[in-house]
């Protein structure tokens, strides 16, 4: 949204989804799948992580 003015595309925006739309399902069929506990906190900590440090680097970018 914030390139929206200038008509370029972010290609690594694009290619930065397209992986976390591939990696997260992933993630979370993994979760659904765990047989014990130590193995849901594990892909839950992942999952977390995966989903924390893009949306903090996307925060702290500069406009």
């Amino acid at each position: 949204m914030t390139e929206l003015h200038s008509g370029t595309v972010n290609v690594y925006a694009h290619l930065g989804g397209f992986l976390l739309g591939l990696l997260i399902p992933s993630l979370i069929g993994l979760l659904l799948m765990a047989e014990d506990q130590r193995q849901k906190r594990c892909f839950g900590g992942i999952l977390g992580i995966v989903l924390f440090v893009p949306s903090v680097i996307w925060l702290v970018m500069p406009v």
